[in-house]
């Protein structure tokens, strides 16, 4: 993860109702997987949002009976879950750290996810990303992620493979923000197979599902 470039894009991150759980125009992003996280959370499960932003999942778990804790690198979209988790009287906690060093004791959890976010890991971020949670997950805890397979983006108007670094996989986009002006945002070439050969290494796939075109769901849970 290209922390410094990606930090400043998301530190410019102001109050918009579609990242605010208690609004209805942030439900789009949840509601694909909801069903997926009704089969996993049961109340009292633990479960650790990482790359909350301002907790759209996060809160989402805890109304499912979790006790839920989000986790991002940037302050901005955490002051905003902050203040609503205030309004709504959540018990979700909030950490400002970075994924790839997790500050939580090993076996904290039973539930990890990544919605969303995979595409900004290198894949030595998401192998090191995964072996952490073999750690800070319980024995047969859970860790889900979804993401879009790269391989099937290519050669239409917006996505080609020569946009992307052969040996590494990133790709670099100017985004202008207001305030700031054109700051990097950071990604990476994802497929399917390559994700589930990463986390294989560290964890087992027990669900693969797509559940809408090229949006895929990935279940993984820590051997004993």
């Amino acid at each position: 993860m290209e922390i410094q470039a990606n930090k400043k894009r998301y530190n410019s991150t102001v109050y918009d109702p579609r990242i605010d759980y208690s609004q209805t125009e942030s439900h789009f992003a949840f509601l694909p997987i909801k069903p997926y996280l009704e089969s996993i959370i049961a109340p009292g499960v633990r479960a650790l949002d990482l790359g909350c932003n301002a907790g759209r999942f996060t809160f989402l778990m805890e109304e499912m009976g979790a006790k839920a804790v989000g986790v991002d690198f940037a302050s901005a979209p955490l002051r905003i879950a902050r203040r609503i988790a205030e309004q709504l009287g959540s018990q979700c906690q909030f950490v400002e750290a970075s994924m790839l060093d997790l500050p939580f004791e090993d076996r904290s959890f039973d539930l990890a996810i990544l919605p969303k976010v995979i595409i900004e890991l290198s894949y030595q971020d998401f192998d090191l990303l995964c072996q952490q949670l073999s750690r800070k997950l319980s024995p047969h805890g859970h860790f889900c992620f979804t993401l879009r397979d790269a391989l099937r983006r290519i050669d239409n108007d917006h996505f080609t493979a020569d946009s992307y670094q052969a040996s590494t996989g990133l790709k670099v986009s100017l985004h202008d923000l207001p305030d700031i002006g054109l700051v990097e945002y950071h990604t990476y070439f994802w497929t399917v197979a390559y994700a589930k050969t990463i986390a294989s290494r560290w964890l087992e796939c027990v669900n693969e599902i797509e559940f809408a075109p090229n949006d895929y769901w990935l279940e993984f849970i820590v051997p004993e």
